[in-house]
C-alpha cells in the first residue's frame, strides 16, 4: 500500500534532496507541500506536484499519512506538534526541537497518539556509517584513546535563517548536533564534560564552539569542534592504541561522491577502506518507510529520540554556564 506523504516547509534542501526522491518513489506518494515561497510553489506546480499551498491549515487538511517537516529549526516544534495532533506521523529534519521541553512534549504527543516520530540524521544511514562500525568492531585502530569530531564551514549569507534566533539559528542547533549524535552512535556510554565554550562573536546566535569530554569507563577523551566562519572541515579522527582512523566527509556528503576510511598504523603505513557512493537521504527514507510499516518499532524510536535530546541539551546547558574548571580536583560534569 502506498504511503501518502506531505512536506511542511520546502526550502532549497528539501527541494533539491527530498522532493526528487519522493517523486521517484514507488512506496511514497507526494500528495501535498506547504511552503510560503511563491517561487517554490510555482516550481513544484510546474513539476506536476499536486496539493501545493501556502496556507498551513489548508495543508493539514490534505489526505496524508505522514509529514516530512523541513521548515527552519525554530519552527519544528510548532509544525511537528500540529502534525501529530492531526493524527499524522512525523519525520523531522534535525534537530527535532530547540529545547528539551519541546522534545519531550513532541515525544509525549507521539506516544499518546501511537504515532511514529523520527529525526532525520541522514548520515547514520549512509554506507560509510556501517563501514565505520565494522572498522571499530574489528578493532583495526586498536582501543580508542582520543577522538576528534569536527564540523566547520565558512559563514553563510547574512540573511540565512541560521543567524536568526527566532528561527532556531546558531551553530549549536545547526551542526553541533551532528557531533553529539555521532559520538554516541559510534562510541556509546556516559561522557563527562571537562571544558568547552559557545562563542557569539557579536552575532545574535552562537556561531562556533568546542567541547572536551571524557568517558570515565575507559578514559577516552573526545574533542568536539564546530562553527561558522572557518575553512570547511567535516571529519572524524580516532587515535587508537595501534593506529589512527580518519573519516572525511563524516557527517554530510553528496550522493554521487565515493569516500574512504583511512587507517594508518604505528609505522605510518596507510590502508584505505573504500566506500561506494551512496544516497543517505534515499536510505533514510527507505528506513523510515520500513519503520512506518512496523508499529512495534515506534516506541523504541521515541525512546531513542528522547535519549538523544536529553544528552544534547544537557551538554548545551553545561556549555552555557561559561568557564568550567578543569583541574584534577574539580568534579566531572555529566553530559
Amino acid at each position: 500500500m502506498t504511503i501518502r506523504i506531505g512536506i511542511a516547509g520546502c526550502g532549497a534542501h528539501a527541494l533539491a534532496r527530498i522532493v526528487p526522491l519522493l517523486e521517484a518513489s514507488t512506496e511514497l506518494a507526494l500528495v501535498a507541500v506547504w511552503t510560503r515561497s511563491a517561487g517554490t510553489q510555482a516550481v513544484l506546480r510546474a513539476r506536476g506536484i499536486a496539493g501545493v499551498c501556502g496556507d498551513f491549515a489548508q495543508f493539514l487538511g490534505s489526505d496524508m499519512d505522514v509529514v516530512y517537516v523541513a521548515s527552519p529549526s525554530g519552527c519544528h516544534f510548532e509544525h511537528t506538534a500540529a502534525v501529530l495532533r492531526s493524527g499524522r506521523h512525523a519525520w523531522v529534519e534535525k534537530p527535532l526541537a530547540c529545547t528539551l521541553d519541546e522534545a519531550r512534549e513532541l515525544v509525549a504527543l507521539a506516544e499518546r497518539g501511537n504515532l511514529m516520530l523520527a529525526e532525520a540524521f541522514m548520515f547514520t544511514w549512509h554506507a560509510q556509517a556501517e563501514a565505520i562500525r565494522q572498522t571499530l568492531a574489528a578493532d583495526l585502530p586498536g582501543a580508542p584513546r582520543l577522538l576528534q569530531l569536527t564540523f566547520c564551514f565558512p559563514h553563510l549569507r547574512a540573511d540565512n535563517f541560521r543567524y536568526d534566533p527566532a528561527l532556531g539559528g546558531g551553530a549549536w542547533l545547526d551542526h553541533a548536533c551532528y557531533l553529539v549524535k555521532a559520538l554516541h552512535s559510534y562510541f556509546p556510554g556516559a561522557w563527562h564534560l571537562l571544558g568547552g565554550c559557545l562563542e557569539h562573536d557579536g552575532y545574535a546566535v552562537d556561531v562556533r564552539g568546542a567541547a572536551l569530554l571524557r568517558r570515565p569507563a575507559d578514559g577516552v577523551v573526545a574533542s568536539l569542534n564546530w562553527g561558522f566562519g572557518h575553512s570547511y572541515v567535516n571529519e572524524l579522527v580516532l587515535l587508537g592504541a595501534r593506529g589512527r582512523m580518519l573519516v572525511e566527509s563524516a557527517f554530510t556528503k553528496p550522493a554521487a561522491r565515493s569516500c574512504a576510511i583511512t587507517l594508518e598504523d604505528s609505522t605510518g603505513q596507510r590502508h584505505m577502506v573504500a566506500v561506494a557512493a551512496d544516497n543517505a537521504f534515499a536510505r533514510m527514507l527507505d528506513a523510515f518507510t520500513r519503520d512506518l510499516r512496523q508499529p512495534a518499532s515506534w516506541a523504541g524510536l521515541r525512546e531513542e529520540l528522547l535519549a538523544h535530546a536529553e544528552r544534547f541539551f544537557a551538554l548545551h546547558a553545561l556549555l552555557r554556564q561559561g568557564d568550567i574548571p578543569t583541574s584534577p580536583e574539580a568534579p566531572d560534569h555529566g553530559a
